[in-house]
């Protein structure tokens, strides 16, 4: 019995008790890197990009932003920074958004490194 209380007194309170339960999931205008999806932020971001004869669709869907090529299924988008987001592929999108709001461009950036631009369209 003295065993026991001397381990109950060196392991502390905590050490007594059932392990914590994990923390809920971020609200659903959170992005899995726990920054704002907020309409009126991502807004400025969507359109119609093309580069060469290919055109990138970049829309919002509910509480969601999702990036389409023709052709090729939408990939859900996750903001990472303040001007970038990722795709479930892993493809990196970097958005240079002028101040006036005209002529935005946005650089795929792949995981073998290959960069690829594409500029909305008016």
């Amino acid at each position: 019995m003295r065993r026991i209380v001397l381990l109950a007194l060196a392991l502390g309170p905590a050490g007594c008790m059932y392990p914590h339960p994990p923390p809920p999931p971020p609200p659903p205008e959170l992005g899995t890197a726990g920054l704002s999806l907020d309409p009126a932020f991502v807004d400025k971001f969507l359109g119609t990009y093309r580069s060469g004869g290919d055109v990138l669709s970049v829309r919002r869907a509910g509480a969601g932003v999702f990036a389409q090529r023709s052709g090729e299924p939408a990939y859900a988008l996750t903001r990472t920074s303040d001007r970038a987001f990722v795709d479930t592929r892993g493809v990196a999108y970097i958005f240079t958004l002028p101040p006036d709001g005209n002529g935005a461009m946005l650089q795929m950036v792949y995981a073998d490194g290959k960069v690829r631009v594409w500029n909305r369209s008016p």
